[in-house]
């Protein structure tokens, strides 16, 4: 059985790096190009050779590894598709590590404590949000030490300052734009959200627009 499996270190450590390039490659290049296509505001599901295009984008190690497979079988030797794809599996673990692990541990190293003169500075401006996220970093410090509900709303204007008119959930009545939301691939932004009942804090939620 191992002689259909032999191969020299060099060439499976080629095989296992190569197997990691190209689904890096494989990715990266079909978000971006999706990126790209978005700014544009072309929509890929509208068009089937986009779509062949993101196809082929995204399964190529899988055709890297049909190639292989082709040639080891002449050589009755499998032991380049056996590397290249075990490079693939470990790929797979990678990403999905990142996907579950990577948010939660950006979040944290990026959290700082509440300051009110900064967060009012920006969030009452509530411009560069995306590029620089203050009020995102001390939302989870502002809510673990202040209990907003039930605060007056001259509290909440004193500690926050009062927002800009949004057109954002406009069921709430202070909507403070906290930045980009917190997860592997960031689309949509992180928003706090605050209602009032006879001008007394009735609700605190985080929104996601």
């Amino acid at each position: 059985m191992k002689k259909y499996f032999l191969c020299d270190r060099k060439t499976a450590l080629m095989c296992f790096t190569g197997a990691v390039i190209i689904f890096a490659f494989a990715s990266t290049v079909p978000i971006m190009f999706w990126f790209w296509l978005e700014s544009k505001g072309y929509s890929w599901f509208s068009n089937s050779f986009v779509q062949c295009i993101f196809f082929m984008l995204g399964n190529t190690y899988w055709f890297g590894l049909l190639v292989f497979l082709v040639l080891d079988i002449r050589k009755r030797n499998f032991g380049r598709s056996l590397s290249y794809f075990l490079g693939i599996g470990a790929s797979f673990i990678a990403l999905i590590l990142v996907m579950v692990f990577g948010p939660t541990v950006a979040d944290y190293s990026q959290r700082g404590h509440f300051d009110s003169e900064a967060w009012k500075k920006v969030a009452t401006a509530q411009s560069g949000q995306r590029e620089n996220p203050v009020c995102l970093r001390m939302v989870d410090d502002l809510l673990a030490r202040y209990k907003l509900e039930g605060m007056s709303r001259a509290e909440v204007e004193k500690l926050l300052g009062k927002p800009p008119t949004t057109n954002y959930f406009k069921e709430y009545d202070f909507v403070y734009m906290l930045g980009p939301e917190r997860s592997f691939i960031s689309i949509d932004s992180e928003w706090l959200c605050i209602k009032f009942k006879n001008d007394v804090v009735s609700e605190v939620r985080i929104c996601r627009d």
